[in-house]
């Protein structure tokens, strides 16, 4: 948070453009790291009281895999490290499972290997298939680098809550030793095992496996995913974003422009009801409804459009797009009559995939 601040106050006095964008860039690494280090905390806090719950998403094991790669190259480049990725055995069987989550293990696991990793080290992800039978597959994930590595007496605590080898660790590296044990914490949760094996000054081996569940409609039916570069289009639907934030709701423009859709934004619930209520049968595919707002929040609005005499009271999609995550405000949100829930910041390829699952199925 310090650098943040830090450095909008340069970025506000400087008249160098180059000063500025420096500032931009490192105001956006700052953020990642904060957000980071806040979602972990979240994570364990709803991991140790049991709220958090694994989704049951089909995906391909690849992309989320080459996704993860793609969003580390940078760093990787900036200390002149060698990042690489190894598929053994991976024929593109499409599999159900909390895509998130894994990525969250694999951020996690890869970003410690680049942070203790010197310039010009190597880190490596090698993945294989481990085992298979009718319904289900068992992947072995390796993480390795060639980084300060851990001492023998600390590996015991390795994945326990804000645990370093010692407190130089910290000053030179950064971090809080959290990312380690949420990730235990989800591979466990997904009925699978995690080790380390290290050499003090050679480098550390992460190791898990994880068994998912086969994705068998697509077998059956030969239907892939959307090749993930295609740009969406979305047939030209008009769409609701509902959000007393205004920063929140330009965020959601940007992402959605391109992809075909007409923008209508309000910002609270009161205002959400009158639009929609007013509007001919059709007018709207689909509503991102803020949850805490002023004058309405977006349950009563909701409650409010669903008790209505409208054509499309209830057959409306309306998403909910909070930073209410717990499962008591998810469960609230669908109690209220809401379609489904977005949790806050929001995600690009989850909005975008939310709309395709919603307004094109």
């Amino acid at each position: 948070m310090n650098a943040v601040i830090g450095m909008v106050q340069i970025a506000e006095r400087s008249t160098e453009p180059g000063e500025i964008e420096r500032c931009i860039r490192q105001i956006g690494i700052s953020s990642k790291h904060l957000l980071g280090l806040l979602n972990d905390v979240l994570d364990l806090s709803k991991i140790e009281e049991g709220k958090l719950k694994l989704a049951h998403n089909p995906f391909d094991l690849r992309q989320v895999i080459e996704s993860v790669g793609a969003g580390l190259v940078q760093m990787a480049r900036s200390k002149s490290q060698q990042l690489a990725i190894e598929f053994r055995n991976i024929d593109g069987t499409r599999l159900l499972g909390d895509d998130m989550r894994l990525s969250q293990v694999l951020l996690n696991l890869l970003g410690n290997a680049l942070k203790f990793t010197p310039r010009r080290g190597r880190i490596r992800l090698d993945v294989s298939e481990f085992s298979r039978d009718a319904d289900h597959v068992t992947f072995r994930f390796s993480v390795s680098d060639t980084g300060i590595g851990i001492a023998p007496e600390f590996m015991g605590r390795l994945f326990k809550p804000f645990e370093q080898a010692d407190n130089g660790i910290s000053r030179n590296y950064g971090g809080t030793g959290l990312g380690l044990a949420v990730s235990r914490h989800l591979v466990e949760l997904m009925e699978g095992h995690i080790h380390a094996e290290s050499v003090l000054g050679q480098g550390t081996c992460v190791h898990f496996s994880i068994r998912f569940e086969i994705d068998k409609s697509t077998a059956e039916t030969g239907k892939g995913a959307a090749a993930p570069d295609s740009p969406p289009d979305f047939g030209g639907r008009r769409i609701l974003i509902v959000d007393d934030v205004k920063i929140n709701r330009l965020v959601l423009v940007s992402f959605l422009r391109g992809t075909n859709t007409l923008i209508d934004e309000t910002e609270n619930g009161a205002e959400a009801v009158e639009k929609i209520l007013a509007s001919p049968p059709g007018y709207y595919s689909l509503v991102f409804m803020d949850v805490q707002m002023p004058v309405m929040d977006g349950c009563t609005a909701t409650r409010t459009i669903r008790s209505s005499n409208h054509p499309d009271a209830r057959r409306l999609p309306i998403i909910a797009m909070t930073a209410n995550v717990f499962k008591e405000d998810v469960q609230e949100v669908h109690d209220a009559g809401m379609n489904g829930h977005i949790g806050k910041p929001i995600d690009l390829q989850l909005v975008l995939d939310t709309i395709r699952k919603t307004i094109l199925a």
